[in-house]
C-alpha cells in the first residue's frame, strides 16, 4: 500500500520548553483552540479536536523531539497510523517548531498539510502571542508596584521654594535743572560760541592759499612804519627838553635858582 508524506516548519514566539509542555498537556487544546487530552509519558495515549484526531507517545527527547503514533478518524480500519515527528529548534524570534509527517495513508497528504496550517499553526502563534502580551504587562504592573512600594518608605521630599522673580526696577527721573542765579549787580556772561569747524573749513576752501601768503606782506608794510612814527614821535619830546636845558641855563645866570627849578618844571610839562 504506498503512502505519502509532509514537511513543514513555523517559528513560534515561545521558548522550545514552552511548546514541549503545552503539546504534552492539556494546554494542548488552548494552543489549538479545541478540546484535548494527553498522557505525557512514552506509550501514554492522546486525543485532539474532540476525537478526530489520536495516538500513542512512541519517543521522547525533553524540549528537542516528540514521535508519536498519529491518526485521523478519516483513515481507513485496515490502514495503519501515520508516523508524527516534532524537532524544535531555539531561532532568533523564538522557536522554529518542524513537523515531519510520513506513512500518510494515500491522497490524503493535500488535506492534512492544509489542516497543519489552519488549524495548528495559526492557532499557536496566536496563542504565544496573547501569553507574551500578558506577561509584559504583568511585569509592568509588577514594576509600578515595586515603585510606588519604594516611595512610599521614602521621606516626603523637602517642599521647593517658589521662584520668586525679580522686581521691575522704579524709572529714575532726571533731576530738575535750578535757574542759574545771577550774582548780585554782575550781568551773567553768555558762553562765547566757537566758529564752527566746518565754517572755517568753507572759508579756506573759498580763499586759496596763495591769496593769503599775499595778504600778509601788507601788514608787514604797516607795522614798519607805524613803528617808524612812534620813532619819530619820541624824538621830538627829547628835543624840546634839550632845548628848555638851554633856556634854563641862559636864565640861570640871570634869574635865582628857584625861578629856574620852575621853568625846568614848566620845559617838562
Amino acid at each position: 500500500m504506498s503512502t505519502e508524506s509532509i514537511t513543514l516548519w513555523e517559528i513560534f514566539p515561545a521558548s522550545p520548553r514552552e511548546i514541549y509542555e503545552a503539546w504534552l498537556s492539556s494546554a494542548h487544546g488552548k494552543m489549538v483552540g479545541s478540546t484535548a487530552t494527553v498522557d505525557p509519558r512514552v506509550g501514554g495515549a492522546f486525543t485532539a479536536w474532540d476525537g478526530y484526531i489520536r495516538g500513542t507517545t512512541l519517543e521522547l527527547e525533553p524540549y528537542r523531539r516528540i514521535v508519536q503514533a498519529w491518526r485521523t478518524t478519516e483513515f481507513s480500519a485496515p490502514s495503519p497510523d501515520s508516523r508524527l515527528e516534532l524537532l524544535l529548534e531555539q531561532v532568533e524570534g523564538g522557536t522554529r517548531l518542524t513537523i515531519r509527517h510520513i506513512e500518510i495513508p494515500e491522497g490524503k497528504s493535500a488535506s492534512l498539510e492544509q489542516g497543519w496550517i489552519d488549524h495548528y499553526f495559526r492557532p499557536m502563534k496566536e496563542y504565544f502571542a496573547r501569553k507574551r502580551e500578558d506577561e509584559r504587562r504583568v511585569a509592568i504592573a509588577q514594576r509600578e508596584a515595586a515603585q510606588a512600594a519604594t516611595e512610599s518608605r521614602m521621606p516626603p521630599a523637602a517642599p521647593q521654594p517658589l521662584a520668586m522673580k525679580p522686581l521691575a526696577a522704579a524709572p529714575v527721573k532726571p533731576a530738575a535743572k535750578k535757574p542759574v542765579e545771577k550774582a548780585a549787580g554782575k550781568p551773567v556772561k553768555k558762553p562765547v560760541k566757537k566758529p564752527a569747524k566746518k565754517a572755517v573749513k568753507k572759508a579756506a576752501k573759498k580763499k586759496p592759499a596763495g591769496k593769503a601768503k599775499k595778504a600778509k606782506k601788507p601788514a608787514r608794510k604797516a607795522v614798519k612804519k607805524t613803528a617808524k612814527r612812534g620813532v619819530t614821535m619820541a624824538k621830538k619830546p627829547v628835543k624840546k627838553a634839550k632845548k628848555a636845558v638851554k633856556k634854563v641855563k641862559k636864565v640861570a645866570k640871570r634869574k635865582p635858582v628857584k625861578k629856574a627849578k620852575k621853568t625846568v618844571r614848566k620845559a617838562k610839562k
